[in-house]
């Protein structure tokens, strides 16, 4: 699916002599599942922690209960908590996070459905968050929020 994307990542994590991990919500694992198909991942990537609910947002990566219950499970402090908790359990160079709002129905808040955002962050502290809205069915949700957190992920390394 992003085999050339992958490669990229991997070449220039690789080229860093960098760690990666994922903190994923509405993907469920997918953009780890995407980094994995490609041999030798393991070299520099260190795992992913799928936080589905907020309980394992809050008691594993770290986000402040006051964040999510305030700000949302889908929103920019969110993922940049979520970010910086998978860098700092895995004790990687590079996370990236996502949190979003697949459908087909709401979640009871204001957020709309089809809402991600996603988190790149270095271990030194850069970061770069987006926003995006992604208006499709579930599956397609998964794999389009999949590629542009690659695509991001990518953006943020070779900069």
């Amino acid at each position: 699916m992003h085999k050339d994307l992958i490669g990229k990542i991997a070449e220039t994590l690789l080229g860093k002599n960098a760690t990666l991990s994922t903190a994923e919500s509405c993907t469920g694992g997918n953009i780890a599942h995407e980094i994995t198909l490609l041999s030798g991942a393991s070299s520099y990537f260190k795992g992913s922690v799928v936080s589905y609910c907020n309980e394992v947002k809050h008691n594993v990566l770290k986000v402040p209960s006051q964040i999510l219950d305030n700000q949302g499970a889908v929103s920019e402090e969110t993922v940049k908590y979520m970010c910086k908790g998978v860098l700092e359990l895995l004790n990687t160079d590079y996370s990236i996070a996502v949190s979003g709002l697949a459908g087909p129905n709401g979640d009871g808040t204001n957020t709309e459905v089809g809402t991600v955002w996603l988190c790149v962050m270095k271990k030194d502290g850069e970061f770069c968050t987006k926003k995006y809205c992604i208006k499709t069915y579930r599956e397609d949700f998964i794999n389009k929020a999949t590629q542009i957190a690659l695509e991001l992920l990518w953006t943020f390394l070779s900069k």
